[in-house]
């Protein structure tokens, strides 16, 4: 074996070698709006996965004059609204006034699914001024997003859906049991880079020897 492998071999086994490397992955966060109760508030706030999220909600009214509203959750229904001592519904409707849940991260999330209680089939609502969506089940259902919403604020508002048996418009209602998302870029997590082993008092010796040798084969051949 040459003397310059040798001597590699035991420089790397001395010192050894700092290695450092990452680990992504990305994990969809579900907000439970069941989980525990809450009196009426202007403002909840929930973290989950070291993702802050506060809820708020706003009602427009007819003049399209937009004012607070409060929110409330419950066990049984999940997250609902009152626009007013008279709004006596407790829902997000739309019968009246607008009325609309706001939901503030504190980054920039992909909106996955909500899940709906409470509502009639074909009540109908929007996501942040979009195109309207209608509620096919009855009382209970997860609603997917197949395009890819990103963004740190969604607006879920109650719309008047239209009634063809009746021929007019009738107001939507419903309540937010959870809501489900995930970061839209993966989360990357440095992995400790290995512990530098120092070079023993026998490695020193080792190099010196070898450097030795090395000298002496070199001298024979001059």
């Amino acid at each position: 074996m040459k003397i310059t492998t040798l001597t590699r071999a035991a420089f790397i086994c001395g010192l050894g070698i700092s290695l450092s490397a990452t680990v992504s992955f990305a994990a969809s966060v579900t907000f439970d709006f069941q989980e525990k109760p809450s009196g009426w508030k202007r403002k909840l706030s929930y973290t989950h996965d070291d993702i802050g999220l506060t809820v708020k909600a706003l009602q427009t009214n007819q003049k399209n004059i937009v004012s607070k509203a409060k929110v409330r959750t419950d066990v049984s229904s999940g997250l609902g609204v009152k626009a007013g001592k008279g709004d006596n519904n407790l829902k997000i409707d739309s019968k009246g006034r607008e009325e609309t849940v706001v939901f503030k991260f504190d980054t920039n999330v992909t909106i996955e699914s909500i899940t709906f209680s409470s509502f009639r089939k074909r009540d109908d609502f929007s996501l942040s001024g979009g195109a309207l969506a209608a509620l096919t089940d009855n009382v209970v259902q997860t609603y997917t997003f197949t395009e890819d919403y990103s963004s740190n604020r969604f607006d879920v508002s109650a719309l008047d859906a239209w009634n063809k048996k009746r021929g007019k418009f009738k107001a939507s209602s419903f309540k937010i049991t959870s809501i489900t998302v995930s970061t839209p870029d993966p989360v990357v997590k440095p992995v400790p880079p290995l512990t530098v082993v120092p070079l023993p008092a026998a490695g020193f010796l080792l190099l010196g020897a070898l450097g030795a040798l090395g000298l002496t084969r070199r001298r024979k051949r001059a």
